[in-house]
């Protein structure tokens, strides 16, 4: 199928032609206290955005020939162009030539699954040795992405993805106690990221979960806070990043509208957008699902806000270049800006300085849950754990239910120290927005805000 010949035959008269074909595979195996349960998906199909007269016609289908969506897709931009009173400005892309290859080494879906089920049995049996933990949940994922999209202005990209997910959730019991140990780890491999894993996730997933017994209530006041790389990571992409899309910021509802060029947070502070780290990594692509080619963005340079990720749309309405930032997690989907791994540089304390400077404080390790408000700023973020920091050293008291709270209009100016070091979160991180969820992850130090309100018991 000759996909610029029929873009060419389909665009007179239109402002922009895209067509993205698309298929997915996807697999699901998980071991709950000895019950196994497998499921399996494959999708293939296209979708068409047309756009004509400054309104967008969108149609996708899985039964239909291309010809057809496209006629359909035309069909809904000509009707809303008479309808519609808010108009796409005309744009111009550059042709994009690109061909992402996989990383994969060995496919998962060659292997058979009675292989992958006993695997999780022997793991299962591992961490049962341990009479504390009374239940467990371990599971593999795996998906696979070919895509090839061509449109209107000449540019052709195609794309192959494989991921590869292990996940464990741990029930730990004592007395009337019972706790939760959790871990996952993601990379953009095939199985053989599976043969590389040895027990230590696991064993990690047991040990938080056995120390939470132990753990008290976390206190209620402000606090010198550190935050390891995983809870800034987290912090920097729900709290930072989503008021950096710039879907939000057209939306009025982002804290950091109109603000570029000026000054947000503390010197120390410089956050990127970079889907081209670490290229195994789940949030890496070199082309966005609009064949934009990707590159490391700064969002925040020494604590001045530099840039919004941007779709092609909202580069157009906003009259700056798009910044590869368009993703959607299927072809039902149209590409809004997403973020992919969170970046934020180093400083030049080590973790043991930091900590003794820090005198009295409390140190946040990993993120439970969290959730951010990006138009009035507000954010909640639980650590997994926390440990107490007296007289500059790490306390054997450890807690639990520590919430990070504040406003991201103020405590970007709190932050006033970076680790030296940059530990890549291989966690694997989905981030949902629209009903549309796409792998995400972060590459941070360890930061220390001055000042922060945490949530516990008084």
């Amino acid at each position: 199928m000759d996909l610029q010949k029929i873009i060419k035959k389909y665009s007179e008269n239109l402002d922009f032609l895209e067509l993205n074909l698309r298929s997915s595979r996807n697999e699901a195996i998980s071991l709950n206290d000895g019950l196994t349960n497998t499921s399996s998906s494959f999708g293939n199909g296209h979708s068409v955005r047309a756009l004509f007269k400054g309104a967008w016609g969108f149609s996708a289908s899985n039964n239909e020939s291309v010809e057809k969506t496209i006629m359909k897709a035309v069909e809904n931009a000509k009707f809303l162009s008479k309808t519609n009173k808010f108009k796409i400005k005309k744009f111009e892309l550059n042709p994009i030539k690109g061909d992402e290859k996989s990383l994969c080494r060995k496919n998962p879906f060659d292997i058979d699954k009675k292989e992958k089920i006993k695997n999780l049995m022997v793991i299962e049996k591992e961490i049962k040795k341990d009479d504390k933990i009374k239940s467990a949940s371990l599971a593999y994922s795996f998906s696979n992405i070919n895509s090839h999209l061509v449109n209107s202005f000449g540019s052709d990209v195609s794309f192959e993805r494989t991921y590869s997910y292990a996940k464990c959730v741990v029930f730990a019991k004592q007395g009337e106690k019972v706790e939760i140990g959790y871990e996952s780890l993601g990379k953009k491999q095939g199985y053989e990221f599976i043969d590389s894993l040895d027990f230590s996730m696991y064993q990690n997933a047991v040990n938080k979960a056995k120390k939470l017994l132990s753990s008290k209530p976390a206190p209620a006041g402000k606090f010198k806070v550190i935050m390891d790389s995983i809870m800034a990571g987290t912090f920097f992409h729900e709290a930072i990043g989503h008021a950096c899309e710039a879907d939000a910021v057209l939306q009025n509802n982002s804290v950091f509208k109109n603000r570029i060029g000026k000054k947000i947070g503390a010197e120390y502070v410089n956050v990127y957008d970079s889907p081209i780290e670490e290229k195994e990594s789940t949030g890496n692509y070199e082309y966005d699902d609009e064949g934009i080619k990707s590159g490391k963005l700064c969002l925040i340079k020494n604590g001045v806000l530099e840039n919004y990720m941007h779709s092609v749309e909202t580069a157009t309405r906003m009259g700056v270049e798009p910044t590869g930032n368009g993703r959607k997690e299927n072809i039902t989907g149209n590409p809004i800006p997403r973020m992919s791994i969170t970046v934020v540089n180093s400083g030049t304390w080590k973790t043991d300085e930091l900590i003794k400077d820090t005198k009295e404080g409390i140190f946040l390790k990993g993120c439970s849950n969290g959730c951010t408000d990006t138009l009035k700023g507000d954010f909640t973020f639980e650590a997994s754990e926390g440990i107490i920091i007296r007289n500059g050293e790490l306390t054997d008291e450890t807690i639990k239910g520590a919430c990070l709270m504040g406003n991201t209009k103020t405590i970007l100016n709190e932050i006033d120290a970076c680790t030296d070091k940059q530990i890549m979160d291989w966690s694997a991180s989905r981030c949902g927005k629209a009903g549309a969820y796409v792998p995400v992850q972060s590459k941070c130090p360890s930061i220390r805000l001055l000042k922060c309100l945490i949530g516990g018991v008084q």
